[in-house]
C-alpha cells in the first residue's frame, strides 16, 4: 500500500430487510456519494456502497473500511471460486452485483485493500463508518428510490467515551443491525489481556483519539502508511496479526511504546 493510499468508508441499511434501504461511502476528505431504494436488501446496499466506491475512485490505492463481513468475505475470499466453479456459486445471492465489483478490481492498476471494521461503535472508533453510517441510514429513511447523490459530510474524528462494541479487531462474527445487546444496549468494552494493545486502545490510555495516536506512531518512526515501521518490528514494539479476511492489521506493546512517547514528549 502506499503512501496516497485514500481511506474510505462504506456502509449500507435497510429499514426491515428486505425494506427502504440505503447506500453511502465517505471518504476521507469528506466527499461522500449515497443513494437509496424504497425496497432492497442490506446485503445489497452494503455491497453498492463498496461498489460506488471502486467506481468513484479508479485512479488512486484504496483502504475500504466496510463493517459487512459478508461484503468483504464475498469479494476477498468466495466468489473467485463461485465464479471459477458455477456448482458451487448455485443458490447464492447478488452475484451480477458481486462479479461486477470482482471486474472493478480487477480492472483497476492500483490496489485496494478491505478492513473489516465493527460497526455501530458508541466510541467512533471508525469515523469514516460511522460518517457512512448515518448517511445510508438517512438515505434508508428517505424512504424513495434516488439512485446517485454527492455532497460533503463533516466526520466527526473525535473518540468517544463510555461503554461501546469492542474494537474492531477484538474478534469476528456476523454484524447485526439494531438490537440491544446486554445492560443499556451496549456491549462492555473489551478487556485487553497481555501486553499488546491496539493504536486506538493505547491512544486510549494517553487521552487521544485512534487519529492523534497515529500521528504520535508516525512521528516516532514507528508507524508509515497505517503499518508498523520495519524499525518497530525489529524492536519488538509491533508484531502482525491477521484476520479471519485475510486483513494485516498491526498491534503494538504498550508499555514500550508509552515509554516511547513519553520521551518523545519530553525531547
Amino acid at each position: 500500500m502506499t503512501s496516497s493510499a485514500l481511506r474510505i468508508g462504506t456502509d449500507g441499511a435497510a429499514r426491515k430487510n428486505p425494506g427502504p434501504a440505503g447506500w453511502a461511502w465517505v471518504d476521507e476528505h469528506g466527499r461522500y456519494a449515497a443513494g437509496s431504494w424504497t425496497r432492497q436488501t442490506n446485503n445489497v446496499a452494503e455491497l453498492t456502497g463498496i461498489r460506488h466506491a471502486l467506481a468513484d475512485h479508479p485512479d488512486t490505492p484504496l483502504v475500504i473500511e466496510s463493517d459487512s463481513q459478508y461484503a468483504i468475505n464475498c469479494l476477498t475470499r468466495w466468489a473467485r471460486g463461485w465464479r471459477k466453479n458455477p456448482a458451487k456459486a448455485e443458490g447464492k445471492k447478488n452475484l451480477d452485483l458481486i462479479y461486477g465489483i470482482l471486474d472493478l478490481i480487477d480492472a483497476r492498476s492500483h490496489p485496494v485493500t478491505f478492513e473489516w471494521v465493527r460497526g455501530h461503535d458508541e466510541t467512533n472508533a471508525h469515523p469514516l463508518n460511522t460518517a457512512a453510517d448515518l448517511l445510508s441510514a438517512r438515505f434508508a429513511d428517505s424512504r424513495s428510490d434516488q439512485p446517485y447523490v454527492t455532497g460533503m459530510h463533516e466526520i466527526d474524528w473525535e473518540r468517544k467515551e463510555g461503554n461501546a462494541a469492542a474494537e474492531a479487531h477484538s474478534g469476528s462474527g456476523s454484524r447485526s443491525r439494531g438490537g440491544a445487546s446486554g445492560a443499556g444496549g451496549a456491549k462492555a468494552a473489551r478487556k485487553r489481556k497481555g501486553p499488546w494493545a491496539t493504536q486506538t486502545e493505547i491512544g486510549r490510555e494517553l487521552g487521544l483519539s485512534s487519529i492523534a495516536m497515529g500521528k504520535k506512531l508516525e512521528a516516532l518512526g514507528l508507524r508509515a502508511d497505517r503499518q508498523a515501521t520495519q524499525a518497530a518490528l525489529d524492536a519488538g514494539l509491533a508484531k502482525e496479526r491477521r484476520m479471519k479476511t485475510g486483513t494485516t492489521f498491526y498491534v503494538w506493546h504498550s508499555a514500550k511504546v508509552l515509554e516511547r512517547v513519553g520521551e518523545g514528549s519530553r525531547g
